[in-house]
């Protein structure tokens, strides 16, 4: 936002349960509406009835735009996420629209991609340095080298995990509480995971050995598209591995991990 602050800026976050049944359109209205640039509350004010998708499209063709639309992976219905793909398709070239969140954004990229206007930041990426680990360490007064490191180790430079594990009174607790809340979403597939949590690397041939299953490999690309803390090993996703706080949450061992 401040590397493009010259032109009109307009932000949607989104939260569980957005968007459903084609609310997208009043999400978008309240967001440009919200926009401190006039034009883009003119166009807020147009998103109503059928003719939204037109007004959205066309409005947003005024002028050099920026939105950004923070937490897509709450948009779970496909008439919303149809909406940011018309965007993407058939929007004006003077959009530059940003998606934050987890996993595969489920609209359409991949001719952007193919076409080199599209930028994407993955986990990797997004990691603390040694450095900003060390500088985050110092602004909460944990001033201790063996706990920078252990955090680094532990953290592989994930910002919420540096977050819990060097800024937290009780990093165990604030860790387990993190993922409990996380395996709200994932129930279903909870025993599934703690059988191969102890799988140091893992591929379709070492998870359907473990769970009798003859689905690994479908079951690993979606827990990867989906977001899921899983790191790859390779380019082919053929190999990964869980992150060392969710392998030590999995295995029930965050006390002896984060306490020792």
């Amino acid at each position: 936002a401040r590397q493009w602050d010259r032109f009109p800026l307009a932000c949607l976050a989104l939260a569980d349960g957005d968007g459903a049944g084609g609310g997208i359109y009043e999400l978008l209205s309240r967001a440009l509406r919200r926009s401190d640039a006039p034009v883009l509350r003119s166009v807020g004010s147009d998103l109503v009835g059928v003719t939204a998708p037109v007004a959205l499209i066309n409005g947003l063709d005024r002028v050099e735009t920026v939105l950004i639309v923070d937490g897509y992976h709450h948009l779970q219905q496909a008439t919303s996420r149809d909406v940011l793909s018309a965007l993407l398709i058939h929007g004006s070239p003077r959009l530059h629209l940003v998606l934050a969140g987890r996993g595969d954004p489920g609209v359409a990229v991949g001719r952007l991609r193919v076409r080199a206007e599209l930028l994407e930041l993955g986990l990797n990426r997004l990691a603390f340095t040694d450095e900003e680990v060390a500088d985050y360490a110092s602004g909460v007064n944990c001033v201790s080298d063996p706990a920078v490191r252990g955090a680094l180790r532990l953290t592989l430079g994930w910002p919420q995990g540096v977050q819990m594990v060097l800024g937290q009174v009780d990093p165990v607790g604030a860790v387990r509480s993190y993922f409990d809340r996380e395996m709200i979403a994932w129930a279903a597939l909870r025993e599934r995971l703690e059988r191969v949590a102890q799988l140091e690397t893992l591929t379709a041939r070492s998870v359907d050995a473990l769970t009798g299953g003859d689905d690994g490999q479908v079951w690993l690309e979606s827990l990867d598209d989906a977001g899921f803390l899983l790191l790859p090993l390779d380019d082919v996703r053929e190999a990964w591995r869980f992150h060392p706080l969710l392998a030590a949450y999995l295995q029930g061992r965050l006390d002896d991990l984060l306490r020792g």
